[in-house]
């Protein structure tokens, strides 16, 4: 972790982010609305994302919630209408194949 943001050199080879720039990272943020909930983070070009929620932390299955192709780049939103008292969410990427 060169940069020291958390994120080991290979998970940042992976996700596109420069390893020596503590601002360049994969970040996933939530925001909490009357409707649900918006998630935020950045796409780097030519990588696919997956968003996932699940209801437990340890539960071994997590369920896609919207899947961003590799054309996408810069900041990316998506929304939860879903909710629940208990929800968690990840990125990854590259997006799982069906």
């Amino acid at each position: 972790d060169a940069d020291g943001d958390g994120s080991t050199n290979l998970q940042e080879y992976i996700a596109g982010t420069d390893p020596r720039d503590r601002a360049s990272r994969l970040a996933l943020s939530a925001t909490t609305t009357p409707s649900g909930t918006t998630l935020a983070f950045d796409a780097v070009a030519g990588k696919s994302y997956q968003v996932q929620v699940s209801a437990d932390l340890s539960a071994q299955s997590w369920q896609a919630l919207a899947t961003i192709p590799a054309g996408a780049a810069g900041p990316q939103t998506v929304d939860d209408t879903e909710g629940g008292d208990r929800r968690f969410y990840r990125v990854v990427t590259p997006a799982p194949v069906p």
